[in-house]
């Protein structure tokens, strides 16, 4: 696979590359979306606890009442907490293993009723989070699948977004190796950078744009600075 820096997107696609924080890639295999791993829907959901309810009425103290009567009253009372926390542990477990930094660059397709397209890149903590940051502020229905070998790939529908066209597309974000003891992540616009200071070495952050650095671990053997870089580079960006 070949990298260019500094391509439009139209200048990407005659090239048959992807276009993705700022750099194309040409001659690899597309990503593609794999298997579904988990969804979320309300309606779904809550027929289901009304399914349950129905059958087992006793239970729930709804003895005596009509079919139509208890799930006039789940709709009313249901609550959905546990199972969004169900949902969003076991999407959280996913996603650490994808990218224990939490660090991401997301695209969206095909946004709301106008198609618009955009991007973005975030870092959290939670995949409550990660979801906040990525779906629209109204209630959704979605789809999460596999996305390559460690990216999420999710089909959102609202009000909207009735389709199912609403596509978005979240990738780790990478540090890119310039030379010997120097990483850059485009996405944080963040420098690592491996210093000699007085017989020691220092671990530094420099941020794009700026002319200093900022120490983050001193006064190191150079294997254990090399080591530190490595974990730093693993924990904040997902390697």
């Amino acid at each position: 696979m070949e990298k260019f820096k500094g391509l439009s997107e139209e200048e990407c696609a005659r090239k048959d590359g992807i276009l993705r924080d700022g750099v194309c890639f040409v001659g690899g295999k597309p990503l593609k979306v794999g298997d579904k791993l988990m969804d979320w829907d309300e309606s779904e959901i809550i027929e289901g606890i009304v399914s349950e309810r129905i059958e087992n009425p006793e239970l729930y103290g709804f003895e005596g009442m009509s079919e139509e009567e208890i799930r006039h009253k789940t709709y009313e009372t249901a609550d959905l907490e546990t199972e969004w926390d169900l949902l969003t542990e076991n999407l959280d477990e996913t996603l650490k293993k994808k990218n224990p930094g939490m660090c991401w660059h997301a695209e969206v397709k095909n946004f709301g009723w106008r198609g618009l397209e955009g991007e973005k890149t975030f870092c959290v903590g939670t995949a409550s989070e990660f979801l906040g940051e990525i779906l629209p502020k109204t209630e959704c229905t979605f789809n999460i699948f596999e996305y390559g070998d460690d990216g999420i790939a999710i089909q959102n529908y609202h009000h909207d977004a009735p389709t199912g066209k609403e596509w978005y597309y979240v990738l780790p974000l990478r540090w890119e190796e310039l030379e010997d003891d120097v990483w850059y992540n485009e996405g944080l616009g963040q420098y690592l950078m491996i210093k000699k200071a007085d017989g020691t070495y220092n671990v530094e952050i420099q941020t794009e744009g700026s002319i200093h650095s900022e120490p983050i671990e001193v006064e190191l053997t150079l294997k254990d600075a090399r080591d530190f870089a490595y974990d730093y580079r693993y924990e904040t960006a997902g390697e």
